[in-house]
C-alpha cells in the first residue's frame, strides 16, 4: 500500500512540474506577433536581439540562441538557458528589443545595457496596462 501511495505522489509531482515548464518559454511565433504589434504603420522594426535585464542575457532571433555569461567573463551561446537562469525573466515580464545594435556581439555593451535597463527581481508580475512603463520595454505574454 505504501508503494502505491508513493507512486501516486510521484506522479502528481511530476505532472505539476511539466505544467510549470510549459509556461516558462516564449516561442518565436509569439515574439513575431509581439514585434508586429510594436510596428508603426509605415515603419518595419528590425530587431535581432532581445536583452533580458534580470538575466543579463540576450536572445538572438536570427540564430534562435541565447547568449549568457557563465562566470562574468566567458559568454556562452546556447539554444536553451541553463536551469539556473530559467524563469527569472518570465517572473517580471520584461525583455528589451535592441533596435540600435547591428553587430554579432551585443554582450560587449552589457554594462551599458545594465545601467539603461536595470533588473527588477521582485516576484510580483508587472501590470500589463501600465501607463508609465517605458516604450522600449516589451511585456511578454
Amino acid at each position: 500500500m505504501k508503494t502505491i501511495s508513493y507512486l501516486a505522489l510521484a506522479l502528481m509531482l511530476f505532472g505539476s512540474n511539466i505544467s510549470k515548464a510549459q509556461n516558462q518559454y516564449t516561442t518565436n511565433a509569439e515574439t513575431t506577433l509581439e514585434l508586429e504589434s510594436m510596428m508603426d504603420s509605415g515603419n518595419a522594426l528590425n530587431v535581432r536581439y532581445f536583452y533580458y535585464p534580470n538575466l543579463q542575457a540576450y536572445f538572438d532571433r536570427q540564430t534562435s540562441t541565447y547568449l549568457y555569461s557563465r562566470n562574468g567573463q566567458d559568454w556562452i551561446e546556447s539554444s536553451k538557458l541553463p536551469n539556473a537562469l530559467r524563469g527569472y525573466s518570465v517572473a517580471n515580464n520584461k525583455r528589451v528589443p535592441l533596435t540600435d545594435y547591428a553587430g554579432d556581439s551585443p554582450y560587449e555593451l552589457v554594462k551599458e545595457h545594465m545601467k539603461q535597463y536595470p533588473a527588477n527581481y521582485s516576484s510580483r508580475r508587472q501590470p500589463k496596462n501600465d501607463k508609465e512603463k517605458p516604450t522600449d520595454m516589451v511585456a511578454m505574454k
